[in-house]
Parts: C-alpha cells; sequence; structure tokens
C-alpha cells in the first residue's frame, strides 16, 4: 500500500522567496519519494529596506 501528502515549503530570504509544492509518497517498503509539481521564485528584495542595524523597515 502507498500513501501520497501534498506538502509545501516556503524560504523567505532577505532577496528572494522561493517556494515548492511536492507530492511525497511512502511505498509499501517504508522507502519515500517526492515529486515537486509547483516550483516558483521571485525577486523581493526585502533586504533594500533594511537599516544599517539590520532591521527591515
Amino acid at each position: 500500500m502507498t500513501d501520497t501528502v501534498r506538502i509545501a515549503a516556503v524560504d523567505m530570504g532577505s532577496n528572494t522567496t522561493r517556494l515548492i509544492v511536492a507530492d511525497v509518497t511512502r511505498h509499501a517498503d517504508g522507502s519515500l519519494t517526492h515529486e515537486p509539481t509547483v516550483r516558483r521564485s521571485t525577486i523581493t528584495r526585502l533586504a533594500e529596506g533594511d537599516d544599517r542595524r539590520g532591521i527591515l523597515l
């Protein structure tokens, strides 16, 4: 028997935000495989608004 779940992860960095969505399958032998279904990346430049103390404005 196999079970599949869809998971997502967001990585928000100082200049880029990335998203990945994947289907993760657990197989009868206990092994896991993943199949990415969505990958997105956008430049957000969050660090552009920081001051010298490292605080986002």
